[in-house]
């Protein structure tokens, strides 16, 4: 019920929000209602770009970054979570971009794959990719300081987040 408190501001057909937390929730139902699993995966990586990215420049390192503090709070945990977005966020460039070495013999669906006729996104790449996103989704929607933080636009989203990384834990 909390969720759907949180949720249905967004959904009102009055008045819209706008602002980053609704694109991320947009996106994340672009993400529900894909054709496939790459612009569904692309969809979910949209959550966390409208979420977290606040500049131009290091995009994956900022998404990496804030994913870990936002979601772990001990430095092992961080570590890991930092580690896995970056994999995650080149498996995104990869599928944008079209630069994959597809390997010849057998096709699974544990490699990731593009080519004219298909692209595979491996399981495991989605399957963690959609848990951080939720995860993503929620804290932002339980911390009222961040939801309004993420209406805004300017510089006080950013400071926010280089207060989390200098703070070391979400409030």
């Amino acid at each position: 019920q909390q969720y759907c408190v949180a949720l249905e501001p967004y959904f009102r057909p009055i008045q819209w929000h706008s602002g980053r937390l609704a694109v991320a929730i947009g996106s994340f139902l672009s993400y529900a209602l894909a054709a496939d699993d790459v612009q569904g995966y692309l969809a979910l990586m949209t959550v966390f770009e409208a979420l977290l990215s606040t500049g131009g420049t290091e995009i994956t390192h900022q998404i990496s970054e804030r994913t870990a503090f936002l979601l772990e709070r001990e430095m092992e945990g961080r570590l890991g979570v930092y580690r896995r977005m970056k994999e995650l966020y080149a498996t995104r460039s990869h599928l944008v971009h079209g630069n994959v070495e597809n390997r010849k013999g057998v096709i699974t669906y544990d490699r990731l794959r593009v080519d004219a006729k298909f692209k595979i996104v491996p399981d495991h790449d989605y399957d963690d990719l959609f848990s951080f996103c939720t995860r993503l989704v929620t804290t932002a929607l339980k911390s009222d300081q961040l939801a309004a933080l993420l209406e805004e636009s300017g510089k006080r989203l950013s400071d926010w987040y280089l207060r989390l990384i200098f703070r070391g834990a979400a409030e």
